[in-house]
């Protein structure tokens, strides 16, 4: 499956794996990465991180998380082109050096139910869900 498709949650995210997936220049920074890892998560996850350390890009504008509002365009295209060549080093080491916790959250989505009982029986005071050993397959 194609990690365009998978990104149900995020229009921005789907939208630019359908654009690094045609830009063959992006795609061969994005190579670079550990290849035991989920490459599509772990290059866009050094791009954000690398915002956070700088709101200043002017790619940062397009990033929810970071104040910005995505609006695909050209212009958002050719921006996160520009920032994905221009940091294209940082990128590379963060891909060879990181790794991604993968585990998503709609895998505890059966446990609804459960808690929302639960909580009503504590008289809705607060939850906590403690996942112990979650890489442990």
């Amino acid at each position: 499956m194609r990690f365009s498709d998978q990104c149900t949650g995020s229009k921005m995210y789907q939208q630019l794996s359908k654009f690094i997936s045609s830009d063959l220049q992006i795609l061969s920074i994005a190579a670079n990465g550990n290849q035991a890892q989920p490459i599509p998560n772990l290059f866009l996850a050094a791009i954000h991180f690398l915002l956070l350390k700088d709101k200043s890009s002017p790619l940062a504008i397009y990033y929810p998380s970071l104040g910005g509002r995505f609006v695909d365009s050209t212009d958002f295209k050719n921006t996160f082109k520009n920032f994905a060549v221009t940091n294209s080093e940082k990128i590379i080491q963060l891909t060879k050096t990181r790794t991604v916790q993968t585990n998503e959250v709609r895998r505890c989505a059966q446990l609804i139910a459960g808690l929302s009982i639960i909580s009503e029986k504590i008289e809705n005071r607060p939850i906590t869900l403690i996942d112990i050993g979650t890489s442990s397959g």
